[in-house]
């Protein structure tokens, strides 16, 4: 807030009495907002990632926290080799965890291995950052748009024999599969049908808004503030969201639920 140098942030420093967080995020790099996101409490993360994965149906809330959280270091790695004009098809991110196989598959579909695949692609490598855009890019047009010029720059070495024998050296190097097209292709289309799937689901989870009560050191939430447990137990009462306490593990009360 202090040193910052770009709008709208600079303009809110010095025409106005505060600056508002959804303006402050506006000009946080990339990796601050990582580091951001990893501070964060555990509904809040849920909050997060529901919002940049598509729901599915009997999800790990804590895988896909997990699997948000490498890929998004991995894109933060790519990014910054590719500002710094460094050949990207080189670049191998480094980091503690690498994106589960598993987990990706549920959300992208088996159709992005390959019996013959080597055992790390997918890892850190040019084809997790290319899975990443994917997956976290919540416009479909742009997935779109992005895929057409991929598409469009395969083919373009497809004219000839010796355009093509070097184009497989640079697929080998970046270690992408050389039918990624087609692998990306049928991500698009299990990501349109999961977000349309994650439509119905979310709409079956607008209840789960309502609040809901927790008596402290208790492991269960109540829908009534007035259920027996509560005027028996209730010393020291707080409010929340279903949908927040269940993320915090908490069961329904088997009186008043």
């Amino acid at each position: 807030m202090k040193f910052c140098k770009d709008n709208p942030t600079k303009y809110y420093r010095e025409n106005k009495n505060h600056i508002p967080p959804w303006i402050l995020t506006q000009n946080l790099y990339f990796g601050t907002n990582i580091q951001l996101y990893s501070i964060q409490k555990s509904n809040i993360k849920t909050a997060i990632v529901q919002k940049m994965v598509p729901i599915k149906e009997n999800e790990n809330l804590d895988a896909k926290k997990e699997l948000f959280s490498c890929l998004t270091e991995i894109l933060r790695q790519f990014r910054n080799t590719a500002a710094h004009f460094s050949p990207m098809y080189l670049k191998r991110a480094t980091q503690h965890n690498t994106p589960s196989k598993r987990i990706l598959s549920f959300y992208l579909g088996n159709q992005i291995w390959g019996d013959n695949d080597p055992s790390g692609l997918g890892k850190n490598d040019l084809y997790s950052a290319l899975l990443a855009i994917f997956l976290l890019m919540r416009d479909p047009a742009k997935r779109r748009v992005l895929l057409s010029k991929l598409s469009a720059l395969d083919n373009s070495y497809e004219q000839d024999d010796n355009y093509r024998r070097s184009y497989r050296k640079y697929l080998d190097a970046a270690s992408l599969p050389t039918n990624y097209i087609n692998r990306l292709q049928n991500v698009e289309i299990n990501i349109e049908n999961l977000e349309n799937s994650a439509l119905t689901l979310q709409s079956q989870k607008v209840g789960l808004l309502k609040t809901v009560y927790h008596v402290k050191g208790s492991n269960t939430y109540h829908k009534d503030k007035n259920c027996q447990y509560i005027r028996n137990n209730g010393s020291s009462i707080s409010e929340m969201s279903e949908q927040v306490a269940l993320d915090r593990g908490y069961r329904a009360c088997k009186i008043c639920g």
